[in-house]
């Protein structure tokens, strides 16, 4: 990364460190957004 500091401060846009494409996309309804995995959590 050239501007490290987009990991505090950007980390959903431009700080991205790995993009993952999924081999079944039919799988991805099953994942969580972040509220949902807060939720889990609690």
């Amino acid at each position: 990364i050239d501007t490290p500091e987009l990991l505090n401060s950007d980390p959903y846009g431009e700080a991205w460190l790995v993009k993952v494409r999924a081999s079944n996309e039919s799988e991805l309804a099953e994942l969580l957004d972040a509220a949902a995995y807060e939720a889990l959590l609690h």
